[in-house]
């Protein structure tokens, strides 16, 4: 069971992330101080002999509705004029009772030591064990069978002599655990009962300290993670304003060398009309005052209108570069004044 209790949280939502992960420093990993092998002592006295009972008297809850639903099934197949075997009952051959039998012993032993079983269907598969905060599968059947398939006549009448497997089954691997057993040559698995109710108990208690490690050990991961992001989110928010930078500056560059070429333009512009005025002085064939001085007052015009330094155009803002006019100029003049 984790020591930390969060108010409000299902057992879904045993590990959220912190809002800061960030920014937070991290515990220590977690330690557990009770060694697996006095677990496993501590779990082996209390489950003690586990028996087989010869028979159903006192089955299990989770049995004993098998076992009803069973009832029902067969009378009804027995009743029928067309029996099928998909309405035949599901636990009457010997290896069933047999299966049954050794279902409801470690059924019963894993409640008595505080374990909540939780059986499926009509047709089981496997259990859930819940052990204090972990949950665990336990599935007794023939090694590979698929109780999800379709059931053929040999499974109505399969004899008890028929291998039988025990396997427990958790999210994390158990590294050193044993969790399958299997009939052998003098060695049924009813002789290792006791086995598979201790070690579904002490699984459990590992499970649970291999997921506090491992969560541990993403928050770490993830913290690092985080970290990383937001040094290259700087980074690259940097190269970014540096860019900007560049390009601002190259175009006010640009400009300022496009206001030349303009303030050029314009005084090119004055002087040819002023040299135009000359020549008509000393034309052999000059044009006439009115006809010179429209075009020359056309041509200044235009030339007043390029010329960056007569229309003060050089002192507004660029729009693409803020801050390069009158903010400037005014934060220059105050530095001099001062």
């Amino acid at each position: 069971m984790p020591q930390i209790i969060r108010l409000g949280a299902d057992r879904w939502s045993q590990y959220p992330t912190p809002r800061n992960l960030a920014a937070l420093d991290l515990p220590l990993p977690p330690t557990f101080e009770e060694p697996v092998a006095d677990v496993s002592q501590r779990v082996r006295s209390l489950v003690g002999r586990v028996g087989i009972p010869k028979t159903f008297a006192k089955a299990h809850r989770i049995i004993g509705r098998l076992l009803q639903e069973d009832d029902v099934r067969r009378q009804k197949y027995h009743a029928s004029s067309y029996r099928s075997i998909f309405d035949a009952p599901l636990f009457d051959s010997p290896f069933e009772r047999r299966r049954l039998r050794i279902l409801n012993a470690l059924l019963v032993a894993l409640e008595r030591c505080g374990a909540r079983p939780s059986g499926p269907g009509k047709d089981p598969s496997g259990f859930s064990v819940r052990i204090g905060d972990q949950d665990l599968s336990l599935m007794v059947d023939r090694p590979g069978q698929d109780r999800h398939g379709w059931r053929n006549s040999a499974d109505l009448t399969r004899p008890a002599s028929d291998k039988m497997r025990a396997v427990i089954s958790t999210g994390y691997k158990l590294e050193g655990m044993k969790l399958s057993w299997e009939d052998a040559d003098g060695d049924p698995i009813e002789n290792h009962l006791d086995d598979i109710v201790t070690t579904t108990i002490v699984g459990a208690e590992l499970h649970y300290r291999r997921r506090e490690t491992a969560h541990h050990e993403w928050l770490v991961s993830r913290k690092a993670q985080l970290i990383e992001e937001a040094r290259k989110r700087i980074e690259e928010d940097e190269r970014k304003e540096r860019e900007r930078r560049i390009r601002a500056e190259q175009a006010r560059l640009d400009r300022l060398l496009g206001e030349a070429a303009a303030f050029r333009q314009a005084n090119d512009i004055r002087g040819y009309v002023q040299s135009a005025r000359e020549a008509n002085t000393t034309s052999c064939k000059p044009a006439s005052d009115t006809d010179l001085e429209t075009w020359a007052l056309w041509a200044l015009a235009q030339a007043d209108r390029i010329d960056p330094v007569l229309s003060k155009r050089f002192l507004e803002d660029d729009p693409e570069t803020p801050g390069t006019g009158r903010e400037q100029r005014s934060a220059a003049g105050h530095q001099r004044s001062t």
